[in-house]
């Protein structure tokens, strides 16, 4: 159907107009795609149908239809993983992809499709886990065994409803798990979220990254004895070590956890806090700081004296609820939230990157604390 002939009608908004467009060619594409399904023999047979801002896992052997290009969707992207070998068809209804009626991927990674809202969709990047974050102007990178990672730095360009099917955003997938009868070292825990320790009061002096920027949660699942963080201990190699809030080592009490994070840039893990379990370890408090981000922007940065600061720090940076001066509270202000990321940059300066999906103005409050 085409929207001329619905602007026809007397006595209809334009907008609505394109509202029960859109609405008709979402129940024609959905016809089509059961009919060409019961014509192939069944809905299993049809393979998996994406929609515009879906990320989809296939597998080789299985055949994707993407949706119809027209107005409405142009220029959106679908994003396809493709987690085994074999080949992958990609179709498009009633259209074409990469100017073809279907075309055969055969190399395990990302894709990256985008509608030209005429006559099809086409393949505009890929990532097969050679290289880093290659995927300009999306902040994705493949990592190989089919986890994808989001870059921190271009994750506001993430907007609207995605849907991430199964899909462990960020970090690797699954949980590691072990006893300790002695100190470890140089802990392989491969590619995974969730690293589980029975602690014994023994100490772990470090783990080996999988990939870039892994985040983990540290969990001592014993219900009686601690487990140790050494900082900075040689019996691990430098990059694997961990670096602790006060240098020095860090308490995990019976049934707590932490979350570690490997930074790249000083090659080390950081943990942030502890909850709750007995024993000792350390804690920090939060500090409060209010800025004026200025007339109307979406995002920018400042910066926050200090001193006696080890540069390359991370610094936990979340928000402050109100008051804000010449406003309310966080909760009656109408205005978005703000998301920020901190790093010390010097012994006396805190550097924070602040952005926010709309345009924000006037003081905002950040709580921070120094890992």
């Amino acid at each position: 159907m085409k929207l001329s002939r619905l602007q026809k009608i007397p006595g209809l908004p334009p907008d609505a107009a394109r509202v029960l467009l859109e609405a008709v060619n979402g129940v024609i594409d959905e016809l089509a795609r059961i009919g060409g399904a019961i014509r192939m023999g069944g809905l299993q047979r049809a393979g998996k149908v994406a929609s515009e801002g879906e990320l989809v896992r296939m597998r080789g052997g299985q055949r994707l239809t993407l949706p119809r290009a027209r107005v409405e969707n142009a220029g959106k992207f679908i994003y396809v993983i493709q987690e085994t070998a074999g080949t992958l068809t990609v179709v498009a209804h009633q259209g074409q992809v990469n100017g073809a009626t279907s075309v055969a991927f055969t190399t395990i990674g990302l894709y990256i499709f985008q509608s030209n809202g005429v006559s099809g969709w086409f393949s505009v990047d890929r990532d097969s886990g050679d290289t880093g974050f290659p995927l300009a102007g999306h902040g994705l990178e493949y990592v190989p065994a089919g986890t994808l990672r989001v870059d921190e730095a271009a994750a506001f360009l993430w907007t609207g409803q995605h849907t991430f099917n199964a899909l462990a955003l960020g970090q690797g997938a699954g949980i590691f798990s072990a006893t300790l009868a002695a100190n470890a070292n140089d802990l392989a825990i491969g590619a995974v979220t969730v690293v589980r320790i029975i602690g014994n009061n023994f100490s772990l002096t470090g783990m080996v990254p999988a990939f870039e920027g892994q985040t983990v949660l540290l969990l001592n699942a014993d219900g009686v004895d601690s487990l140790f963080l050494e900082h900075e201990d040689v019996a691990s190699a430098a990059s694997n070590r961990f670096r602790l809030p006060g240098l020095v080592q860090f308490e995990m009490g019976p049934r707590s956890m932490t979350v570690a994070q490997h930074d790249d840039t000083s090659d080390s893990w950081f943990i942030v806090g502890q909850v709750p379990g007995g024993g000792g370890g350390a804690s920090f408090a939060l500090s409060t700081v209010e800025v004026n981000l200025g007339t109307g922007a979406v995002s920018g940065s400042f910066t926050i004296a200090g001193a006696g600061m080890p540069a390359g720090n991370p610094v936990i940076c979340v928000q402050a609820v109100g008051p804000y001066t010449g406003k309310g509270s966080l909760e009656d202000v109408a205005e978005e939230p703000v998301w920020c990321t901190a790093v010390v940059t010097s012994a006396v300066l805190i550097t924070v990157y602040w952005q926010s999906a709309r345009k924000v103005a006037g003081n905002v409050k950040f709580n921070y604390a120094v890992g």
